[in-house]
This record gives C-alpha cells, sequence and structure tokens, in this order.
C-alpha cells in the first residue's frame, strides 16, 4: 500500500540531452496537444503552422509521429520534430531538429524565393550528373526539388538533387544552390560493405576520367523501369504503367541448397579458401525450404512476399528459375547465388516478423529487389537505399559475397535501419550503420551449430579473414570512442594506441 501511495504521487519529469528529451509521468493525450504544450520550448509557432505531418510510424512500444517543418510552402531540409506516444497513453519522448525562423531569416527566404533568379530542375540535374560523372545505367528516375538547406546564419534555397545508378557509380543526394548551382553538400546512397571500389563522395567522383552517360537518353531509360518491375513481379501479368506494390504468400514452396551461414563456420575450417576443390565443399550445403515461391506457366522464380531476385545491374545475369521449384546448383553457378540469398533474405524477415514487426509494424514487409550478380562484378556488394527503389545488390569479385549469409545479412542490416528512418545520414550514422549490419549478420551466424565455437567474433566469415580482404571484428572492446571525432563508414581509426575500423565501434557493444 505505501508502494502504491508513492507511486500514485509520481511527479512529471523529464531529461534533454542535445536534441532529445525523454519523459516520465506525463500524459500525452496526441501528439497535436503535445506539440501545442511545448510549441515554446521549441520555437514553434503556436498555431503549429510551419508544421505537416508527414509519417506516423508504429512500433513495439508506442506511435511515433513526424512531423516536418515546412517554410514558405517549401520543407526545410532534415528539420523535422517527431512525437514519440507509449501504448499505455505516456509521452516517451521528443526527437527535436526543427530550426529557429527569425523575421530576418524569413525575410531573406522570400527574398530568395520570389526575388532572386532561380535555376530549374532540368538546370540542376544537368549539374548534378556532371558532379557525379554518371557512367553506368541508372536504377530509378532522377528528381530535383525545392527545399531549404539550413546554414549558419539562416536558410537557402537548394536544388535537392538525387540521382540512383548502378555501381559503381551509384547514387547521391546532391544540395545545389539554387541560384548558381554550387554544391552546398552531398552524401552517397549507395552503402558498399568496404571501401575496396575507393571513397564513396562526389568529389572521388569528379576526379574519375572516362565518358558520361547523356542525361537525356538514360533517364528515358530510368522511366521504363517502374513498368518492368511490375511485370517481373507479378510473372508478366501486369500491364506497363501499372505498379505491383505486394505480393501475396503463394503457400508453394520449394527447395534449394544453401551454405548456413557459410562454408568455413559450417564446416570448421579455416584452410577453407575461394579456390579450394569443389569436393571440399560437399559437406557444407543444407537442402532448405524457400517459401512462397511464384510459379507461372509451370515455371518455378525466386519471387516471394519478402524478396524479388532480379537483374538490376550489370552483369546483367537473368534470374534463375526451375520447372519443379528445386535449386541444386551448387558454388560457381549463379543459381546458387540466387537460392543462398532467397533463403536467408526471407528467414530473417520471418525472424523479424516473429519479433512483432508485422502490419502496420513491419520493417521491409515487402518483395525487396535483390540483384546477386550485381556490383559490376566488383568484390563489393550495396544496398541502395534510394526510396521506394531500394534494392540490394552482391557482386561476385574474389569469393561470390552472395555466398556469405554475413554479407547478405549485413546489407540487409543497412536495409531495416533505412525503412526504420529514412533520413539515416550525416554524423557518425556511417559508422553506426555499418556496425549495425555487422551486428546483424554476426548474430544470426552465432546461433548456428558451429557459430558459438567457430570465430564467434568474426564478421565476413567466408568472404573476409582470407585472401579477399581482412573482414572486420565484433569483440574489440579496446576500441575507444572519441567525442570530439566524427566516425563515417569503414574508416581506420587509431585511439589510444588501439587502430580499429570505425564500424567496430558500434557492432562490438551491440
Amino acid at each position: 500500500m505505501i508502494v502504491l501511495a508513492y507511486a500514485g504521487l509520481a511527479q512529471a519529469e523529464s531529461i534533454t540531452t542535445e536534441n532529445l528529451t525523454v519523459f516520465s509521468n506525463t500524459r500525452a493525450g496526441s501528439a497535436q496537444t503535445v506539440l501545442l504544450r511545448h510549441a515554446g520550448t521549441y520555437g514553434l509557432p503556436a498555431d503549429l503552422g510551419n508544421l505537416v505531418l508527414t509519417k506516423v510510424q508504429e512500433s513495439l512500444t508506442g506511435k511515433h509521429y513526424h512531423y516536418q517543418q515546412m517554410l514558405r510552402g517549401l520543407p526545410l531540409d532534415r528539420a523535422e520534430i517527431i512525437v514519440s506516444i507509449r501504448n499505455d497513453g505516456q509521452l516517451n519522448k521528443i526527437f527535436n531538429e526543427t530550426k529557429h525562423i527569425s523575421a530576418t531569416v524569413d525575410a531573406n527566404a522570400v527574398n530568395q524565393l520570389y526575388v532572386q533568379s532561380q535555376i530549374s530542375a532540368d538546370k540542376a540535374l544537368d549539374k548534378g550528373w556532371n558532379n557525379m560523372k554518371v557512367q553506368h545505367p541508372l536504377v530509378s528516375t532522377p528528381s530535383a526539388e525545392l527545399v531549404w538547406v539550413a546554414t549558419k546564419d539562416g536558410v537557402q534555397l537548394a536544388r535537392k538533387v538525387q540521382i540512383e545508378a548502378q555501381m559503381p557509380t551509384g547514387g547521391f543526394v546532391q544540395y545545389l544552390n539554387a541560384h548558381n548551382g554550387e554544391l552546398i553538400d552531398s552524401y552517397s546512397t549507395s552503402l558498399p560493405r568496404t571501401n575496396k571500389g575507393g571513397e564513396r563522395s562526389i568529389a572521388a567522383r569528379g576526379r574519375l576520367a572516362g565518358t558520361q552517360l547523356d542525361r537525356v537518353a538514360a533517364t528515358q531509360a530510368a522511366q521504363a523501369l517502374p513498368a518492368a518491375k511490375a511485370r517481373s513481379l507479378s510473372g508478366g501479368k501486369v500491364a506497363a504503367g501499372t505498379a505491383a506494390v505486394a505480393v501475396a504468400a503463394s503457400g508453394i514452396n520449394g527447395m534449394g541448397l544453401v551454405f548456413d551461414p557459410d562454408p568455413r563456420t559450417a564446416l570448421a575450417n579455416d584452410a577453407l579458401t575461394d579456390t579450394s576443390p569443389a569436393s571440399a565443399f560437399d559437406a557444407a550445403y543444407s537442402n532448405k525450404s524457400l517459401p512462397d515461391l511464384t510459379v507461372s506457366g509451370g515455371v518455378y522464380k525466386l519471387t516471394g512476399p519478402y524478396v524479388n531476385i532480379t537483374n538490376l545491374e550489370s552483369p546483367n545475369t537473368a534470374p534463375s528459375t526451375t520447372t519443379n521449384g528445386v535449386w541444386t546448383a551448387k558454388r560457381g553457378n549463379n543459381a546458387f547465388d540466387d537460392s543462398n540469398v532467397y533463403f536467408h533474405l526471407d528467414q530473417s524477415q520471418r525472424y523479424i516478423q516473429s519479433l512483432g514487426f508485422t502490419g502496420t509494424k513491419g520493417i521491409i514487409n515487402r518483395p525487396l529487389d535483390v540483384d546477386t550478380d550485381g556490383v559490376n562484378g566488383d568484390d563489393n556488394s550495396h544496398y541502395s537505399h534510394g526510396g521506394s527503389n531500394d534494392y540490394l545488390a552482391f557482386g561476385h569479385g574474389c569469393v561470390n559475397d552472395s555466398e556469405d549469409a554475413d554479407v547478405i545479412l549485413h546489407e540487409y542490416g543497412h536495409g531495416i535501419q533505412a525503412n526504420i528512418n529514412s533520413n539515416w545520414s550525416g554524423g557518425d550514422t556511417g559508422a553506426m550503420g555499418e556496425g549495425f549490419g555487422d551486428y546483424w549478420a554476426a548474430s544470426y551466424s552465432y546461433s548456428t551449430a558451429n557459430g558459438k565455437t567457430y570465430h564467434p567474433e568474426w564478421a565476413f566469415s567466408w568472404d573476409g579473414h582470407g585472401a579477399c580482404w581482412g573482414g572486420r571484428l565484433t569483440n574489440r572492446t579496446n576500441a575507444m570512442y572519441n567525442s570530439t571525432k566524427t566516425y563515417g563508414a569503414h574508416v581506420n581509426v587509431t585511439e589510444n594506441g588501439v587502430t580499429f575500423q570505425s564500424d567496430e565501434l558500434w557492432s562490438a557493444p551491440l
């Protein structure tokens, strides 16, 4: 009774760290009510007239209301406020990245928007195209929307140019000054597992030689992609121009040979290499169910409710099919890569759903496009987070990346994050994203038969830790974080005499 009495007297409290405030014992009402109550704290107008609700995302613990800050009818990029309300109606937290807009900043914005000249969307696409030196086909139609970018002294009107091409060009978001086209900022939307392909930046792209593609012709080819994708997902039954957004579970299961999680771990054999004889891998294969395949005209395709094996990038390999739903190919045959990738991604998505992430709480609960023989044949793989056109692609240089569950699930880890937070960029998110992918992959390998005893500290147990590349570790407890630094992806860091990769700062504690 005494405990209950004290509980009834609990006071509303909050703790703020930088731009995040966590609340306790605070009834929320609605997200709108919460923001009206805290408008003065966050410098918002009393009527919340500069906010637009863009998304309501559910999680296992509650709902998260995303509001975009607007200025003169245009979004202020990366300026949002998120209100999280628990399932019991308690206010959980407010994450705020909105910017204070003074009368002086607003007046300057009016001048930029209505008085100063602006480059057209077409001109911005030309400039963005030249900055990227696009040399590989597009995977979606480029865009160039007007946005505001926060600056030290106010805001800058910009063209936000997004161009998504096949690797090694890859995808980038560029912010160009809307008046003169100068580059303000940029970031890559293609997330490779290593830096083997070189630095992923606009500056690095600008230093490359070679002939660019014609932007108009490449764009016209990209505009036909949505219809082609719809026909692929539906077995050729969807008319051009019709989008297929979901694939129902067919209930038709196939079988296929896979590595689970990889041949070295399955055999507990450090000596196994890419050039080992084919017979050395025989005992490493497992026969696994491939659920909910698409069957049309007696042809079985590796297209299901969560994975769509397709061709997206060079070297333009058509997805494998069978007439009986059984994939018997072994390594060295693209059909094996197809069945291996389908199995691991489908299983990973079903595991996510087993945790409760289904329906409105779903994360990549849809057929994600996957090219098991892409990346221009390079020894790399990547997740491309170009909005609704996101996809995975795996290269075949050295060890085929699609033979190693660690590579497959690492890239899927990027997809998990991007589908929770579409604004995942900047700050330490490069290293954090790579570290989460390593954790997602290595923790699965740890759950398999030999996972707890065969190098449980290794990420990329088959693709890495050999002649191809060194791999990464998940037990770097001596890797120390320095808050004065910013950690991008795959950066070699030395701190207190210890050298490690930036990615390991996040995978180890996870």
